[in-house]
């Protein structure tokens, strides 16, 4: 091994331990309160009295200020993000005025507010509980926002052996979630994504501690726990229920006895089942379809060929005035298409849905070439959709858009490597996965905002990316100094 390996590796070690954590301390440095300050000095007295008691060594000071750090990190963040972006108002969107507002109104005893709304229940019940004052709700996303992203970051460091390993994807994690143009802007947003964001995130921290609770004895009382995060993460976005599926098969990986396996599956299976049913019912469906209808198929003269040959859309005469139009225009002969009030004789309502599913399953090599041709839509951002309270509220540019791209390459490489790491840390390919999954159903879900629809994909990849990282640290590490070791 070469000499400069034990170098390179001690240098490396510093910029985790002290370059990191000071970079981010640094960083955030003017949106400090006096919460940060006073519970720095709470924290560094009560370090000095372990001190005093014994439970560090007196002499060695640096690895005692190393121990610190990441809980100050901690506290930074927590202050940081709350003077950020805890505003006392909301950015009102269309989908609010129209969606989540009304929603919210309706009764605890309706099924209209539960199962059969225009959204999905969890948005309008975070209105409701709150009785619509929006100060109240950016408090509440920011305040979830905060415990989950800790707990998600604690979780995950648990995954590595090593100090220095866990310490890394702390920071970098901490950095990601600092992240404003494509999180912490909709702190700020009455939209579905704040309460998206925080149910990932809980979805998968949740995983985590279950799986690495997966040889205790008692594992199965976790089992209640999965079932309410993920039934609550199903219902934060319709999008989300289909990648329950995956993460049912994710969870075989943890239960290993049959009745657990077969309560599992009997749970993901319901919820499955009731969600996409009421989604159908209560219509959610019909305006993204109508969308996509208009934007994609219509205008490409292939498609609108197939639709017309094998799924009775109508003749050109008929839908050439509907091309690149939105299911909220009007123009001639729309009612034949897509109707809102109608009696369910327009092609949407008669033939759209059983024939798009039947479009999308028979037609895999065009459909997935979609998807990943419109690859930007993963690392586009959001900083112009939030409130900012001037120029102070822009972080520097490392953190603003931290880790920055990722492209189609790099992505099926972290999959890949994922499935090779597995049993070391399944987050890495369950993350990518979904982000995959979520993407896929994201684009081809609908034709408006799609970029919007890809924040929670575009969320999991980067971590994903991130994750594997620090894996491929600490294995690069740890073979070096066997080398040297060895040598």
């Amino acid at each position: 091994m070469s000499e400069k390996s034990p170098t390179v590796l001690n240098a490396l070690e510093k910029l985790i331990h002290v370059g990191l954590p000071l970079f981010i301390l640094l960083s955030l440095s003017r949106h400090y309160s006096l919460f940060f300050y006073g519970s720095s000095v709470g924290l560094v007295l009560s370090y000095l009295a372990l001190l005093k008691f014994g439970r560090f060594e007196k002499k060695n000071l640096y690895r005692g200020f190393v121990f610190i750090l990441p809980f100050m990190v901690g506290l930074a963040y927590v202050d940081a993000v709350w003077q950020l972006y805890y505003l006392g108002e909301l950015r009102i969107t269309t989908d609010a005025t129209h969606g989540y507002f009304p929603q919210s109104e309706l009764s605890f005893f309706d099924a209209s507010f539960w199962l059969l709304g225009v959204k999905p229940f969890v948005t309008p019940l975070i209105f409701k509980l709150f009785n619509g004052n929006l100060a109240a709700v950016n408090g509440f996303f920011i305040f979830s926002y905060l415990a989950v992203t800790l707990f998600f970051a604690v979780t995950l460091a648990t995954f590595f052996s090593s100090f220095t390993e866990r310490v890394f994807v702390f920071y970098l994690l901490i950095l990601f979630f600092l992240n404003q143009t494509l999180i912490c802007v909709w702190l700020t947003v009455a939209q579905s994504e704040a309460a998206a964001i925080v149910l990932t995130l809980l979805m998968l921290a949740v995983y985590a501690f279950v799986y690495k609770h997966r040889d205790s004895k008692k594992v199965y009382w976790l089992i209640p726990l999965v079932a309410l995060t993920s039934f609550f993460y199903s219902f934060s976005r319709d999008t989300n229920l289909f990648f329950l599926p995956f993460l049912t098969l994710f969870y075989f990986l943890v239960f290993k006895k049959t009745a657990h396996r077969v309560i599992l599956t009997v749970f993901f299976a319901a919820l499955f089942f009731l969600h996409n049913g009421t989604m159908v019912r209560a219509e959610r469906w019909k305006g993204p379809l109508a969308n996509v209808l208009m934007k994609r198929i219509i205008p490409n003269s292939y498609a609108r060929t197939l639709f017309q040959r094998e799924y009775h859309l109508p003749g050109d005469d008929i839908v050439k005035p509907a091309a690149r139009k939105w299911a909220s225009s009007e123009f001639e002969g729309k009612d034949e298409i897509y109707s809102i009030d109608g009696e369910n004789d327009d092609w949407v309502s008669r033939h759209g849905l059983s024939s798009y599913r039947n479009y999308l399953i028979t037609h895999p090599r065009r459909v997935i070439s979609e998807w990943i041709g419109h690859w930007s839509f993963y690392n586009q951002g959001y900083w112009r959709l939030g409130l900012k309270p001037g120029g102070r509220y822009r972080l520097n540019n490392l953190i603003f858009s931290f880790p920055g791209d990722v492209s189609v390459t790099f992505a099926l490489l972290a999959l890949a490597a994922g499935l090779v790491f597995l049993r070391e840390n399944p987050l890495i390919s369950l993350a990518m996965l979904h982000a995959f999954v979520i993407g896929f159903v994201a684009y081809h879900g609908d034709a408006m905002e799609v970029e919007r629809h890809f924040q929670q994909a575009s969320m999991t990849m980067r971590i994903s990316f991130l994750i594997l990282v620090v894996l491929l640290y600490g294995i690069v590490k740890d073979y070096l100094q066997s080398e040297e070791s060895s040598g």
